[in-house]
């Protein structure tokens, strides 16, 4: 009985002792295991985290770029664009003269940049003590006799009393022929890596909180009011870049971006409508003489306006010529203007088609305000577009129709283009 007794407990005993050693095994294999898969799946999460974080960072260059901030406003918003390349954009934003808590008597306001001539009228708001929103309010808006950027006198006068305490905001576009300060200027350093934006006289990194983000590559894309793409000069004497003649017809912009961080790498492109640049009638182009702009041919156009005209002298002519490259054909408007009582006025046009043959002529005296509609002159027969029931002797065919202004002696005009 004792020798069994004594057999039973070492049988116990060597069994306990391989039991041990097995689940000591296991144990070892299960923690090794459940590290690999820790390791693993916290490597995966580091570099999921880390595309997320650098996807984030390239979204919000393009977001800054495109929408702005609180204080700087984006190039949606853009009034006018000026300068062009691949790595970098001029354009000039709303500028915004802010007065806070106002408590002068007086309703008159001297604008802090010089307006632009021709430019829509200035927007004049108040927010009054007692309100946390701003109400657009009516204005009367004189233009300056001198055009010295040192000395801006074009002047804002609120019809309404201001509220003592309000603020007061005024939105305008500014003259950037007289302020290099009004242009908003954004450009890809290749060699530093980073995209800079330029406005008010100071320069900052667009990505400011990117620390150990690299933009390696960037690029601007730019697509005219038909959706062309517009394609960059550049001098062949200094190697620099050139403002092409159909800038002016500029309405929307590509933008491509691509970052690094480390061995990481993302990418992002965007495609943005700046249609701001007109008004209700569609995209409105400021004319400059020489200027080169795409326009429907006379079947697919609505519009066709010429407006915001400023800065007439006596016996100012400007002269628009519009030619397809389906035809040698050439339909040229030219516009007389003068002062009549003492104030600006068209005084008349006259229409060749060809050129060198004119075909109609008109005397009557319009006022400058109304601006002039290109797709309704005289009889209808010598106008732009293809009229319904009319025998049209114009007719502007083919895909490549441009519009070239020949000749411009007033200051300012824009043309207002929807197909």
């Amino acid at each position: 009985m004792d020798y069994k007794r004594r057999s039973i407990g070492r049988n116990k005993e060597g069994v306990t002792i391989i039991e041990l050693l097995v689940v000591v095994v296991l144990i070892v294999g299960v923690i090794s295991v459940i590290g690999l898969v820790l390791k693993g799946g916290l490597r995966a999460w580091f570099i999921g985290e880390g595309e997320f974080a650098l996807q984030r960072q390239v979204q919000r260059i393009i977001m800054e770029i495109v929408e702005g901030s609180d204080n700087i406003a984006g190039i949606r918003e853009t009034l006018e664009i000026i300068e062009v390349t691949p790595t970098s954009l001029g354009v000039v934003p709303l500028w915004i003269d802010i007065h806070r808590k106002y408590e002068e008597e007086s309703k008159e306001f001297v604008l802090s940049k010089q307006f632009k001539a021709g430019a829509a009228l200035p927007i004049g708001q108040i927010k009054p003590p007692d309100s946390k929103k701003f109400f657009s309010v009516p204005i009367l808006f004189k233009y300056g006799e001198e055009r010295n950027p040192d000395s801006p006198d074009d002047v804002v006068i609120f019809a309404n009393d201001i509220p003592k305490g309000a603020d007061v905001r005024i939105f305008f576009h500014p003259d950037a022929t007289l302020d290099e300060q009004v242009i908003m200027r954004y450009y890809w350093d290749k060699e530093s890596q980073k995209v800079f934006r330029t406005y008010r006289g100071w320069t900052e990194d667009v990505m400011r909180y990117g620390k150990g983000v690299n933009v390696i590559d960037f690029k601007f894309t730019y697509f005219d009011n038909l959706n062309n793409q517009i394609e960059p000069v550049y001098s062949n004497k200094t190697g620099a870049a050139v403002v092409p003649e159909r800038v002016s017809a500029l309405s929307a912009i590509g933008i491509g971006c691509r970052v690094e961080r480390g061995t990481l790498v993302r990418e992002l492109s965007s495609f943005v409508s700046v249609r701001s640049l007109g008004g209700n009638l569609g995209s409105g182009l400021a004319l400059t003489e020489g200027a080169i702009i795409r326009i429907p041919n006379s079947q697919n156009i609505r519009t066709l306006v010429l407006d915001n005209i400023a800065g007439v002298k006596q016996d100012d002519v400007l002269e628009i010529e519009v030619e397809s490259s389906r035809s040698s054909r050439i339909w040229k408007v030219s516009i007389k203007f003068g002062i009549v009582d003492g104030g600006p006025s068209i005084i008349g046009f006259d229409i060749d088609y060809p050129l060198g043959f004119t075909v109609y002529s008109s005397r009557r005296r319009r006022i400058i305000k109304k601006g002039l509609n290109l797709l309704k002159l005289g009889n209808e027969y010598f106008d732009y577009d293809d009229d319904k029931n009319v025998n049209d002797i114009v007719s502007i065919e083919g895909d490549e129709v441009t519009l070239r202004v020949a000749k411009m002696d007033i200051a300012a005009a824009a043309v207002y283009v929807r197909p």
